[in-house]
């Protein structure tokens, strides 16, 4: 289970301070993968473990990068991860906060399902 402390519901069990990395606040479960996904020089626009309540996610800022977000994140973490994307510039208003999911989630074999 996730012990990252979550910032807005926190549990008396979380002990995992955040990691910051560039001066970014990451939860300390994903940040190796955060720093491959930053390495890949893919752009995010934020990312959260789930804290043991979903599954982790990321926010990517360019639709074209989703299948190589994808490969990236499956080379060092084997968790199913939701990857979104920011599209708004793109498409005009997703929904309210102006993300829209664009892939399946991968499953526990790191396939699309």
């Amino acid at each position: 289970m996730c012990n990252c402390v979550s910032y807005n519901l926190p549990e008396p069990y979380q002990m995992d301070e955040p990691v910051i990395i560039n001066g970014i606040s990451v939860d300390a479960c994903i940040a190796d993968t955060m720093r491959a996904v930053w390495n890949a020089g893919i752009s995010t626009g934020c990312c959260c473990c789930g804290h043991g309540r979903q599954d982790p996610s990321i926010i990517i800022t360019h639709v074209g990068d989703v299948d190589y977000t994808r490969k990236v994140i499956e080379a060092v973490d084997n968790r199913r991860w939701q990857i979104l994307c920011n599209v708004t510039a793109v498409v005009g208003a997703a929904n309210a906060d102006g993300i829209r999911a664009i892939t399946t989630d991968m499953n526990e074999e790191g396939n699309n399902g």
